[in-house]
């Protein structure tokens, strides 16, 4: 019980700051307690990778500022699917700065209930007792500018790289894909005290289909890094290894 206290203590930590790592890709990751921020730079404009926990888009943009990075020039907000620790300051970023909002179609019905979701399968002790609280958290609702129902050329915005919905974790779960990187969301995740060793995600309701959906992403070409939307980031050679434990 203390160690599930101390994980779900790092899920909420609303009092934490944000850490910035620059990663030798170009990924600029902002990281909080357990939950990953990523932003990837074409010219002078960004694209952000999630949203992080609700009320936590002050210390979002406080380290964008110690990186002199104006959130004014970030012109597209990706969220890998609609939970809340994922989709929580998407309304704030979108009404505050004109930020475009793009996000899986399956998952605005989670958008309209304020990001709850019934429909939780915890894994492991932490999931099994963690799910009634995580299942509680809400958000401010928002309407998408580009919802994603097949694969998207992120060129027609002026970035490098595709989206591809693959459902799992949730219905509308999307992957950004971008030259050697995957941008995963919850399909998997790294370890609690061994952040880059990769372990299955707290709350995955099809297993069989989610080792598919691993093994999919990664096969896809010249897939070097896992950037996952906790812990980690994880090496393609390791999630391999996971998969074939």
């Amino acid at each position: 019980m203390k160690k599930f206290l101390f994980i779900l203590s790092i899920f909420l930590c609303t009092s934490c700051s944000y850490k910035t790592i620059l990663h030798a890709d170009g990924t600029i990751h902002l990281k909080k307690g357990s939950s990953n921020i990523y932003l990837l730079q074409e010219k002078n404009q960004y694209l952000m990778i999630d949203s992080g926990t609700p009320n936590t888009a002050s210390k979002i943009e406080k380290a964008l500022q110690k990186n002199n990075i104006s959130p004014d020039r970030i012109s597209h907000l990706i969220l890998t699917h609609a939970h809340y620790d994922h989709a929580g300051n998407a309304a704030y970023f979108q009404k505050k700065y004109g930020i475009q909002l793009i996000m899986g179609k399956k998952d605005i019905s989670m958008v309209r209930k304020n990001g709850l979701d019934s429909h939780l399968c915890g894994q492991g002790l932490i999931g099994k007792i963690g799910k009634k609280n995580v299942a509680k958290q809400t958000y401010t609702p928002f309407i998408p500018d580009i919802l994603i129902d097949q694969k998207f050329e992120l060129n027609s915005i002026g970035f490098d790289g595709i989206i591809l919905p693959i459902s799992g974790h949730t219905e509308g779960s999307i992957v950004v894909i971008q030259q050697s990187k995957a941008f995963v969301g919850d399909m998997i995740r790294g370890g609690i005290f061994k952040n880059k060793v990769p372990k299955r995600h707290f709350f995955m309701c099809d297993i069989q289909d989610n080792n598919k959906d691993i093994k999919y992403i990664s096969q896809l070409p010249n897939i070097q890094t896992w950037y996952v939307g906790h812990y980690g980031p994880l090496k393609n050679s390791d999630v391999l290894k996971f998969l074939n434990r």
